[in-house]
Parts: structure tokens; C-alpha cells; sequence
């Protein structure tokens, strides 16, 4: 199971970080799609099975929680510089309520 987390996080953290590279050289377009692309990976890893069958632990499901409100603020950042107003918000709207999950669990 442990094997199954770290190379999920590997792809996840992949593509946080060419969208971080994007980022960096202001395209804010690619670094949306890389951003993006880490959210629906860490979706993917949210709903594979783990390979002994177990569920994943609370400690886990909270790590991901933390990667996946990183990744919705960098999401936010790139919409606002690209001008995409509504969509910045529903990313930071959708990040607070994660963070303030994750508070109340801790």
C-alpha cells in the first residue's frame, strides 16, 4: 500500500512541478493544464483501490487533502492571471473548505 501512495504522490508531484516550471516562465496557460492534470491524479489515486484491499488511513486521506488544497491555490492563481474570475474562485472557495476540514480534524 505504501509502494501504491508514494508512486501516485511521484506522478502527482510530477505535474506540480511542470506546472510550477510553467508557472515561473508566465505561461499561465500550460501551468493551469499541469495543475489540473496533478488534481485529476490525485482523483485517480483517491479512488484506486489500495492493493491489499484496505482503505486508505485517516492520515493519508489528510495528506491529500493538504496536496489537493496546494494544488487548487496554485489552480486559483493561474485562473486570476489568466482573467478567468469565476473559475479563480471556485478553486479558492474549494481550497478553504478543505483547509477548514482539515483543521477540525487536527
Amino acid at each position: 500500500d505504501e509502494d501504491h501512495e508514494k508512486a501516485g504522490r511521484a506522478r502527482i508531484r510530477d505535474e506540480q512541478n511542470k506546472g510550477t516550471e510553467a508557472y515561473q516562465r508566465q505561461d499561465f496557460a500550460s501551468a493551469r493544464g499541469h495543475y489540473a492534470a496533478a488534481v485529476a491524479r490525485l482523483d485517480e489515486l483517491q479512488k484506486a483501490p489500495l492493493p491489499s484491499g484496505g482503505a486508505a488511513s485517516s492520515r493519508i486521506l489528510v495528506e491529500r487533502d493538504g496536496v489537493r488544497s496546494k494544488l487548487l491555490s496554485f489552480l486559483g492563481k493561474c485562473c486570476e492571471k489568466l482573467g478567468l474570475d469565476d473559475e479563480s474562485k471556485r478553486h479558492y472557495v474549494e481550497c478553504a473548505k478543505i483547509t477548514s476540514r482539515v483543521e477540525e480534524y487536527s
